[in-house]
């Protein structure tokens, strides 16, 4: 979770520093043209990002809503539920998502999109 907050701050800084320091649109067209280009890149890629980890906490916590540790159906009772937490953050499963997400994560930003 940190690596995304850390990630959405710095998109935040980097696009208010290149808001900032764009050069006047009569000097240069073709250079404001970049700026507006690389602003809109930066723009969708952070949508993308918060897109995809709103996705992942959605399917995280159905997973974890619909399990018991007995028999695999839905609860309701509270210290049920938090064995459940507890039990489904130790499993392999959940271990899964977390290394697929990471896996998206880090081809993100090797293919700067």
């Amino acid at each position: 979770m940190n690596l995304l907050t850390k990630f959405h701050e710095d998109r935040t800084v980097n696009v208010a520093s290149r808001v900032k320091n764009a050069s006047p649109l009569g000097s240069n067209v073709f250079q404001a043209n970049v700026t507006i280009f690389e602003l809109i890149q930066d723009i969708i890629k952070t949508n993308l990002l918060t897109k995809f980890h709103e996705d992942w906490t959605i399917n995280a916590n159905v997973d974890v809503a619909q399990r018991t540790i007995d028999n695999g159906q839905r609860t309701t009772d509270k210290r049920r539920s938090q064995k459940l937490t507890m039990s489904t953050l130790c499993s392999g499963e959940l271990k899964k998502k977390i290394k697929e997400r990471n896996l998206v994560e880090k081809e993100i930003k090797q293919n700067n999109f």
